[in-house]
């Protein structure tokens, strides 16, 4: 699966944990045509390595604790008794509203009983019930990813079953799982309670089948941008060896000229990116569009000069295609070789 994530983070802040991150994933149809419908995103608080928690599903759905508690049954269940009668239960929602419950009734009460008082008491912003096993369930009125909830503590929690803190005692919402389609590239997702320090990625899905592909590599958010989202494109090559096997490890460097040039209320300035191939032998810049760029690669004889496309319809390009721009954006440095004159012994 070839995907290509650019993760950039917007302007409003949300909570002390996160902010708005915006995920811009660009993604080849020839990669799901026929096989695939759906698209998956997944991220991880920790390391690259995850865990990893998913941000979409079937359908939009709150903030749901314990974490894949099945869905309401449609007959309801008691659950079992507990003795909490005068106990409390705190909740924080989006991270910045408290819903603090106290249990009222004769002990001992119910899981049912429990779960009736939760959403009486739960502010219009929670609701509770119990699942077809028998176990407590409490989530968020809001549906998709701009909402949380957290199990802060209290003495019911663990009567009731519930997790303190994280990982298992924050939750969030999440989206549905995006539609692919045939004509677009271009898919947008936008995490409500990012981090530039959090790690993405994604895979697509069969929507009927079950049938998912291998996850994309997991990609971290860069610093806030300086520019609107829209004017970053992104560049990519790929190098192989004379064997046809990917040149890893490669480094490759731009370099940026200094020419003035205002993007947005923003000057662009001279400088250099350096990166190094990956493992199937490809790299990627993010890159402003209209600068003018250096790319060479160190230890061959290629320098080309090239423009970064202005077309807001054009998302990715090939850092190293001569098509991108006129006649003479590329200039490929030939070494001069001197020959011995032919002779005739």
């Amino acid at each position: 699966m070839t995907t290509t994530i650019a993760i950039q983070p917007l302007s409003r802040p949300i909570t002390l944990t996160g902010e708005l991150i915006q995920l811009q994933v660009i993604l080849s149809p020839q990669d799901f045509l026929g096989v695939f419908d759906r698209l998956e995103v997944w991220r991880s608080r920790v390391t690259d390595a995850g865990p990893y928690d998913e941000l979409t599903g079937p359908q939009v759905s709150g903030a749901r604790i314990p974490k894949g508690a099945p869905d309401q049954p449609s007959t309801p269940v008691t659950g079992t008794s507990v003795v909490i009668s005068g106990m409390s239960l705190n909740l924080l929602v989006d991270e910045r509203i408290p819903v603090d419950i106290t249990f009222s009734g004769p002990d001992p009460v119910t899981y049912a009983s429990a779960a009736a008082q939760i959403s009486a008491q739960g502010q219009g912003r929670v609701t509770s019930y119990v699942d077809a096993t028998g176990g407590m369930v409490i989530e968020t009125t809001t549906l998709s990813t701009s909402t949380s909830l957290r199990v802060l503590g209290g003495d019911a929690a663990p009567q009731l079953a519930l997790p303190i803190g994280e990982p298992e005692g924050l939750a969030f919402g999440r989206e549905a799982w995006i539609p692919l389609v045939l004509e677009q590239s271009d898919y947008r997702f936008v995490d409500y309670f990012g981090s530039p320090l959090f790690f993405y990625k994604v895979r697509s899905r069969n929507s009927s089948t079950g049938a998912v592909s291998e996850f994309s590599a997991s990609f971290s958010g860069p610093s806030r941008l300086g520019v609107d989202p829209q004017q970053v494109i992104e560049g990519r090559a790929r190098l192989v060896q004379f064997s046809g096997r990917p040149l890893v490890n490669q480094e490759v460097r731009l370099h940026f000229r200094f020419n003035g040039a205002m993007v947005g209320d923003s000057v662009a300035v001279g400088g250099e990116q350096i990166g190094v191939t990956d493992a199937d032998g490809r790299i990627s810049f993010q890159l402003m569009r209209g600068q003018l760029v250096s790319v060479a690669i160190p230890g061959t004889n290629v320098v080309r000069d090239i423009t970064v496309p202005t077309d807001p319809a054009v998302k990715t390009f090939n850092l190293l295609d001569p098509s991108i721009a006129g006649e003479d954006v590329f200039k490929v440095v030939v070494p001069n070789l001197v020959y011995a004159d032919r002779r005739t012994l």
